[in-house]
């Protein structure tokens, strides 16, 4: 799967994968050649604050930050929207936009290690030979923290709209339940453990989660 064709729908497939009733508003941000211009990433997360979505995921880097970048990343924060971004494919910290505070920045993990080429965000998931949807009803191999953060975007889609009292809910719940990969301090993402987490009812409580 290349930057030009077939990455968005790979991604799409992934968040389905871990939640199945999820929504997918699609916004395409990139042209043939796989690049995207910084106005039409805005358009899209313009687009993505009328909808008032539950969850964005930014499968993709910038060269540099931008000031309008931060603007509407601290708007869709502010209103709650939970925003996922990949770490990066070189080691090291996380790239643009995933650097962006507040942001949950994804790893991608091979088994039980941090992917040789990943950089090290809050998160992991599975990043390494990932199988999922591709244009023509098909379906293709592919590799890096866009699988990951596509991965995670799905969980946090599992676990529901955010709480307004507590929109960074979600994120601690998903890393307080993460597997630590035994060569990184980055947490395995655990589906399973997080929505139990999210559902679980302290001993002697008439009922409510806790979270």
């Amino acid at each position: 799967v290349d930057g030009a064709f077939g990455h968005g729908t790979h991604v799409a497939g992934l968040i389905r994968a871990v939640a199945p009733s999820a929504h997918i508003l699609p916004f395409r941000v990139m042209d043939s050649e796989g690049r995207g211009r910084l106005f039409k990433i805005l358009l899209g997360l313009e687009a993505a604050l009328e909808r008032d979505v539950d969850v964005v995921n930014l499968s993709f880097r910038l060269s540099q930050p931008s000031g309008l970048m931060d603007e509407v990343l601290d708007r869709l924060l502010a209103r709650g929207i939970r925003v996922v971004a990949a770490a990066g494919n070189h080691p090291g910290e996380p790239v643009y936009p995933a650097s962006h505070p507040g942001v949950l920045a994804v790893s991608a993990s091979d088994g039980d290690l941090l992917a040789s080429f990943s950089a090290r965000g809050d998160l992991a998931a599975p990043g390494v030979l990932v199988v999922s949807s591709y244009p023509g009803g098909l379906r293709a191999v592919a590799s890096g923290t866009s699988m990951a953060s596509a991965l995670v975007s799905g969980c946090v889609a599992l676990l529901g709209p955010a709480d307004p009292a507590d929109p960074y809910g979600a994120a601690r719940l998903l890393e307080s339940t993460a597997t630590h990969l035994e060569d990184s301090e980055v947490g395995l993402v655990n589906p399973w453990a997080a929505v139990l987490g999210l559902t679980a009812v302290p001993a002697g409580s008439g009922g409510g989660s806790s979270r």
